[in-house]
């Protein structure tokens, strides 16, 4: 929208640690702002939606085991 860099952006979750505006024109602005999770599920699922950072969870291996639950044995071979 910009049509230039204006913000940095990652897929990682946690990266957004301030807010950030950027004037798009004389009348708009867009807010990029930390998340915030309002959420009451479970640290799994937070991971698996990239909620929060994986390196923060307790027990990496759960995770891990949803995921591969949650894909077709044969797409993984």
């Amino acid at each position: 929208m910009k049509k230039r860099k204006a913000v940095g952006v990652s897929a990682s979750a946690g990266f957004t640690k301030t807010l950030q505006e950027v004037e798009i024109d004389s009348k708009v602005r867009i807010i990029d702002s930390p998340g915030v999770i309002l959420s009451k599920e479970d640290e799994v699922t937070l991971v698996l939606r990239n909620q929060i950072n994986p390196t923060a969870v307790k027990d990496p291996i759960s995770p891990i085991e949803r995921m591969l639950n949650l894909v077709n044995k044969d797409d993984l071979c």
